[in-house]
């Protein structure tokens, strides 16, 4: 028998490879992955405090830890003026509310 934590895992992760799910996820990494060079990472260290944040498959609620990172740090890399770390208003929105949506999924608490 599954546990129902790896049985919501597993939902959640079905429900991200939705073609618009999975593209959107996509250019986020990208996004990490640009502002993770030397530079952009030493500007967003002094400015925000923090670094992006990269999924990884082995561990489950990293895209959920991307995702919130880079909504944290929306402001800073509008700032740094780089075409590779930046998004439309109209993704941001998007980002949110995958965020929202995972978020809920995730890390509610369910009553026993």
């Amino acid at each position: 028998m599954r546990c129902a934590v790896h049985s919501l895992q597993l939902a959640i992760r079905d429900g991200l490879k939705d073609r618009h799910a999975a593209t959107l996820i996509g250019k986020l990494r990208q996004v990490a992955i640009a502002a993770r060079t030397q530079k952009n990472y030493a500007i967003l260290k002094r400015r925000a405090g923090n670094g992006t944040f990269l999924d990884q498959a082995t561990c489950w609620d990293s895209t959920y830890l991307m995702i919130k990172r880079l909504l944290e740090l929306k402001t800073f890399l509008g700032d740094l003026d780089n075409q590779n770390v930046s998004l439309t208003e109209n993704q941001w929105a998007q980002v949110q509310e995958l965020e929202n949506a995972v978020s809920a999924l995730c890390y509610q608490e369910f009553a026993i």
